[in-house]
């Protein structure tokens, strides 16, 4: 997500304060890696970084794969991935 501002009319502790209120909001209502500054003189400036959200996404990850492998069956030496429908199916077919 991206946020133009125009705060050139603003003096430089207005600028802070604007630039924490606004990180403070956006932090608390979502989940964000990072924020960075950029002017059009400046090189991208880093703000805030929360490797915490990583981590949990990494973890999500991590779970829905060990999720897709205990839904795999070998059918005829092939690896298919099954539903929750033809796992059912495939247990009423095979007791």
């Amino acid at each position: 997500m991206s946020i133009w501002v125009n705060l050139e009319w603003l003096r430089p502790e207005e600028f802070v304060d604007n630039v924490e209120l606004i990180s403070e909001q956006v932090i608390k209502a979502y989940q964000i890696r990072s924020i960075f500054i950029k002017t059009n003189k400046s090189p991208v400036l880093p703000l805030y970084y929360n490797q915490d959200v990583l981590d949990e996404l990494e973890a999500k990850k991590d779970k829905i794969e060990e999720t897709h492998e205990d839904d795999m069956v070998t059918i005829d030496g092939v690896q298919v991935h099954l539903s929750t429908f033809n796992k059912g199916l495939m247990e009423i077919a095979n007791p």
